[in-house]
């Protein structure tokens, strides 16, 4: 089950997740705001999307692990390119590939709430009832999902 939060995601504690994507740009949205809060979590996300040898369509599906005090961001790889054209963008597979490691990564750590925003639903041109059975399959109800509302 998704609990749905009205707030800012960057108050939450524990996983913060957000999509991105495969170009090594956070140049809007909540990947924006990602970058400006934890520079750190852009750094390691850019660097890890900078092999020229791997087309950015290797990188979808991807988790970009970073860890900060009380934080840990998964910048998730779900789409390779971005705009603002009105298309979809984000990949339903890369979503479904994200969410599989996140539940794995989270089950180490129950502790930790697994917070997000619609992933991949706003820029990225998403449909948020796909998006949300993806999560719901992929992340037991054992651990506590938390989906932030502005």
């Amino acid at each position: 089950m998704i609990h749905e939060v009205k707030g800012n995601l960057l108050d939450a504690k524990g996983i913060i997740l957000h999509g991105c994507n495969a170009k090594g740009v956070m140049g809007s949205g909540v990947a924006l705001a990602i970058r400006n809060k934890w520079p750190g979590a852009y750094e390691k996300y850019k660097t890890h999307c900078s092999d020229l040898e791997v087309h950015p369509r290797d990188f979808l599906g991807d988790v970009v692990w970073y860890s900060e005090g009380d934080v840990v961001i998964g910048n998730c790889i779900t789409q390779e390119f971005y705009g603002r054209n009105g298309r979809r963008f984000v990949s339903y597979d890369a979503v479904d590939k994200c969410m599989e490691e996140v539940g794995l990564v989270a089950a180490q750590n129950p502790q930790l709430d697994i917070n997000f925003p619609l992933i991949g639903c706003g820029l990225g041109g998403g449909y948020w009832p796909v998006v949300r059975e993806i999560i719901e399959y992929r992340i037991p109800d054992s651990l506590k999902k938390v989906l932030w509302i502005q």
